[in-house]
């Protein structure tokens, strides 16, 4: 994240689908966005080694994109969205 990141601005952003191969696809032609895979000794949605997709955009880290499959949700919620973080 940027040192230029202030208070109440959204500073990172976490987009859970079902496809995400077809969302990268489209945000990357829609908004010029690059997409990183990090190695992760741990996270919070798998213990062990896992990767952690990155969503750049100019060379800057600001969020991911992740399976809903990997996450718990309630019946009947979209096949896709966005959670934002302030």
């Amino acid at each position: 994240m940027s040192a230029k990141t202030k208070v109440g601005h959204v500073v990172w952003h976490d987009l859970m689908t079902s496809d995400v191969t077809k969302a990268r696809r489209f945000y990357a032609e829609l908004l010029d966005w690059q997409y990183q895979i990090e190695q992760t000794a741990n996270s919070v949605w798998q213990s062990g080694a896992a990767e952690y997709p990155l969503i750049l955009a100019n060379g800057e880290a600001h969020g991911d994109s992740l399976s809903r499959a990997r996450i718990s949700h309630p019946i009947g919620w979209p096949m896709s969205w966005w959670r934002m973080w302030i």
